[in-house]
């Protein structure tokens, strides 16, 4: 997967319009966040990087922990979906 375009603190996996994305806390942040699904839109939201297209709208599931490890496993989790279409 290439990283151009994408924040430093965003991951994203995409494939036949499905996508999970996780954001890692930003320089001021502690929370973690991990969404996925079939987005009809792509919109720029917040400050943080007004230049990135985050996904919207067709989402199906949304996580948002402080913990690292449960960020990263529903980051891989969603990652198969993207790829098999399979779950999650």
């Amino acid at each position: 997967m290439s990283r151009e375009g994408l924040p430093p603190c965003v991951s994203m996996a995409k494939f036949e319009g499905r996508v999970v994305l996780y954001e890692a806390p930003c320089p001021n942040g502690d929370w973690h966040q991990v969404t996925w699904g079939t987005p009809d839109t792509w919109a720029a939201i917040g400050d943080a990087h007004p230049e990135f297209q985050y996904p919207r709208g067709g989402l199906v599931g949304h996580l948002y922990t402080d913990d690292e490890t449960e960020a990263q496993a529903a980051y891989e989790k969603g990652a198969a979906w993207v790829l098999t279409g399979e779950g999650p």
